[in-house]
């Protein structure tokens, strides 16, 4: 018997769809790899307050700052 290029071209074609479907899936749900001992950052805005209440910054820069911050 002879088999035709047509006969094992769609048994290759639904696998690699298979294995696309499945290999987009697990990418999906994949979280960023961040260590979880990782420190949080603050954000620039918490800096700023910090930054103010240690007293290395005048009321007017703070408050020039904080707006450039919106």
């Amino acid at each position: 018997m002879m088999f035709g290029a047509g006969m094992l071209l769609w048994p290759l074609l639904i696998v690699g769809l298979v294995w696309f479907l499945i290999n987009q899936r697990d990418r999906s749900t994949q979280e960023p790899s961040v260590p979880a001992n990782a420190p949080k950052r603050p954000d620039a805005r918490a800096l700023l307050d910090e930054r103010y209440a240690r007293g290395e910054l005048d009321r007017d820069e703070y408050l020039m700052r904080r707006e450039d911050l919106g």
